[in-house]
């Protein structure tokens, strides 16, 4: 192996204290953020969508579309008009059309 140059070892140690330097503004950065989510809001559980007679038969739409999500309004993609979608609970060997 080769040993490396003063002006290498330089540009090394100036790009790892700089990079030391962009990680600690994550600690200075405010915690108030638009991804942040709401606190207090109480999870909700999907549809929940079971099999019966050896099948079941679901219709799913997925669109785009403004719908909460932790507790506040995005642009996201849903099926059936929400999100998560519907659960589908199926038995060994039960046929699913979808």
């Amino acid at each position: 192996m080769r040993p490396i140059s003063r002006r290498r070892a330089l540009q090394l140690g100036g790009l790892g204290l700089t990079s030391v330097a962009l990680g600690a503004t994550g600690l200075a950065w405010p915690r108030g953020s638009l991804l942040d989510p709401v606190a207090g809001r109480q999870l909700s559980e999907p549809e929940t969508l079971r099999s019966a007679n050896g099948g079941l038969r679901v219709r799913l739409e997925a669109a785009e579309g403004r719908l909460p999500v932790a507790g506040r309004q995005a642009t996201a993609y849903g099926y059936n008009g929400g999100l998560p979608g519907p659960t589908l609970r199926i038995r060994p060997g039960d046929r699913l059309q979808v």
